[in-house]
């Protein structure tokens, strides 16, 4: 669903601009409350998953803030949000002693160079070329889940 939520990206970022240019008080006064609601169902998928729910955000932010946010913007944005609330998720795995230390280690190991390779290169690639990036990982991604 984020997926196509990605790909779909243009079209809902259109239709959040005319409803944010066509009744600009509503529209204005909904964000806080929407994006309140954005966070906690974020936070449930975090917690449950850990799976597209920062992909998710990135598409529900972009129809809620239609005007400010590029796909870069969205990103880092997401990413900075993602902190916080995957600490506390994990702290809750930690503490439940689900954790596996020797994979942990090595996911690091691979996961932080290339964390700072994907946030260069992303800062130059164009934002759609981010978005089918990040669609085509999440669709893979479902589809062995499912599969």
């Amino acid at each position: 669903m984020t997926a196509l939520g990605l790909i779909l990206a243009p079209q809902l970022a259109s239709m959040a601009r005319k409803k944010r240019l066509g009744e600009p008080v509503k529209f204005k006064a909904m964000q806080p409350g929407l994006t309140v609601l954005v966070g906690a169902l974020l936070g449930l998928c975090v917690a449950l998953t850990s799976v597209g729910a920062g992909a998710m955000g990135t598409v529900m932010l972009m129809y809620l803030y239609p005007l400010r946010m590029t796909p870069h913007r969205l990103v880092a944005t997401d990413l900075v949000h993602a902190i916080p609330l995957a600490l506390v998720a994990s702290f809750g795995y930690l503490i439940a002693g689900a954790v596996d230390w020797h994979m942990l280690a090595s996911l690091l190991v691979g996961s932080i160079p290339a964390v700072v390779a994907g946030s260069l290169l992303s800062g130059k690639a164009p934002g759609r070329w981010v978005r089918v990036s990040v669609a085509a990982v999440l669709l893979l991604a479902g589809i062995k889940m499912v599969g």
